[in-house]
């Protein structure tokens, strides 16, 4: 019985045909990994010369490690939705990382929402 179960998975096109797209995202991903590495240089770049970061690369550098995390979701088959180009690019929503905010959320306690939660930036054992 166990015989017949692994020959109809070794036979399951379904399978082979998801073996294929995996590799041609393995393929996708190591270029996404160039751009990423080519944004961080720009980026650092664009920072000592102007002193500020380039907004318009910012929101492609996100829209970049989306697609990432969406390629390593389906490589590790977490899921089954196919990255770009088989479906739409990632949206992203537009964030304000000027220095005025930077600076701000620095000073701050930082905290994350998490669907509904707070989750503190301290450590629980800092405030006993």
């Amino acid at each position: 019985m166990m015989k017949d179960e692994v020959r109809q998975s070794m036979m399951s096109t379904s399978t082979w045909t998801r073996g294929l797209y995996m590799l041609l995202f393995a393929f996708i991903y190591s270029l996404a990994e160039f751009v990423v590495v080519f944004i961080c240089i720009f980026q650092f770049i664009v920072r000592l010369v102007s002193g500020d970061i380039n907004d318009r690369l910012l929101a492609m550098s996100r829209g970049v490690c989306e697609f990432i995390l969406e390629i390593l979701q389906y490589e590790t088959f977490n899921t089954d939705y196919k990255p770009f180009p088989f479906n739409p690019w990632p949206e992203i929503e537009k964030v304000d990382m000027s220095d005025e905010v930077l600076n701000e959320e620095a000073e701050g306690e930082v905290e994350d929402v998490i669907e509904g939660e707070v989750i503190s930036g301290t450590d629980p054992k800092e405030e006993k």
